[in-house]
């Protein structure tokens, strides 16, 4: 498993320049004034404890006077309590620290923004509105924990899919302060899409910045150029699907709730240098 893995990243890194994320793939930064990335933990869906995450990207372009805008948010949650997982302090049930052995099923929700209306980044926050579609789904797992490692853990899945509303208004909003000099290190956020109850939690990523922020840079969270690093980080997790300890939120950049070929692809094109 781990020679095919290290197989697939060098036949990648031949073919980077191909993306199948269209939507973030060498996308144009030369005019980019202002940058957004927000990383966050979703803890209560209506009035209901959650687990999950949310991430967002924004940029604001200044093209000889005409203004051009980009976002892109995308959130996973549940509110299962699987009885196999065991999570680390902090962690989402989303990606458990134990596996064991049997069949086990996990649901959980997913909504992407597939359309971007409007995004208005201020001193005080950040709104990002837009289409969202939303999603459920049921995931059942085979696992045989006598492997030696997570990879060979997985012997088989299935997944059924629900759509549960498609092309709903919503609305992420995120205050970066609060009334008076006081910063909030971490800022309240809340994803609000027509057809289903609010979601709300934490951000415990908020950078805005005058100059490109990497979105695909996974290791230093947007600081500095996508290289070779990022691509190893995201091969290390290849196969893991949503609901075992491999799986990693931040690299299912299409959310497919598995990290895969178009995974280890969209990194490889986006490498700098």
């Amino acid at each position: 498993m781990r020679k095919t893995i290290i197989a697939t990243v060098l036949a990648i890194l031949v073919i980077g320049g191909l993306g199948f994320f269209g939507g973030y793939v060498n996308a144009d930064t030369s005019n980019s004034n202002t940058w957004v990335m927000m990383n966050g933990i979703i803890n209560k869906w209506d009035n209901s404890s959650v687990q999950g995450q949310l991430n967002a990207w924004a940029s604001v372009v200044n093209k000889n006077g005409t203004t051009h805008e980009w976002a892109a948010v995308n959130a996973m949650w549940t509110n299962a309590t699987p009885e196999y997982a065991q999570p680390l302090h902090g962690e989402s049930w989303l990606n458990v620290t134990q596996d064991v052995s049997g069949n086990f099923s996990f649901s959980y929700y997913i909504a992407r923004m597939v359309n971007t209306t409007a995004v208005n980044v201020t001193e005080e926050g950040l709104t990002i509105s837009g289409l969202f579609n939303v999603t459920m789904i049921t995931t059942t797992i085979t696992i045989n924990a006598t492997a030696h490692d997570w990879c060979s853990m997985l012997i088989n899945f299935t997944r059924t899919v629900e759509q549960i509303v498609g092309l709903a208004p919503g609305e992420l909003t995120a205050n970066m302060t609060t009334p008076g000099p006081t910063f909030v290190v971490n800022p309240n956020f809340e994803l609000d899409i027509q057809g289903i109850p609010p979601l709300t939690g934490i951000a415990f990523v908020m950078k805005t910045r005058s100059y490109q922020i990497n979105f695909f840079d996974v290791i230093n969270d947007g600081d500095s150029p996508v290289d070779i690093h990022d691509l190893v980080k995201v091969a290390h997790s290849y196969g893991a699907v949503v609901g075992m300890s491999g799986y990693d939120f931040n690299l299912d950049f299409n959310l497919e709730g598995q990290i895969g070929l178009a995974d280890l692809t969209t990194i490889a094109a986006n490498i700098q240098g």
